[in-house]
């Protein structure tokens, strides 16, 4: 973002998912989230360009022996539809 000339401030990683929702929901922050993560009340930036692309990413999925098998089909089903 420095390079698109904006004004940034780093915000660390937080496993406190109800503060980050708080500071997003009162435009205190901008959070980056995978698409199927949207949160009802919040929707998507549209900066025109504005913003530098987000580099491309990988997921890695990992399941015990002992987990459900249409639970883990599920996710691996929706993990294939949004980000094959």
């Amino acid at each position: 973002m420095l390079l698109a000339g904006l004004e940034w401030v780093d915000q660390v990683t937080t496993e406190d998912v109800m503060a980050a929702e708080a500071m997003t929901a009162a435009d205190l922050c901008v959070c980056v989230e995978l698409g199927c993560a949207l949160i009802t009340g919040r929707a998507p930036i549209d900066h025109g360009g504005l913003l530098p692309e987000l580099p491309d990413y990988g997921l890695v999925v990992y399941c015990a022996d002992n987990s459900p098998a249409a639970m883990v089909a599920e996710l691996v089903g929706c993990l294939r539809r949004d980000y094959a």
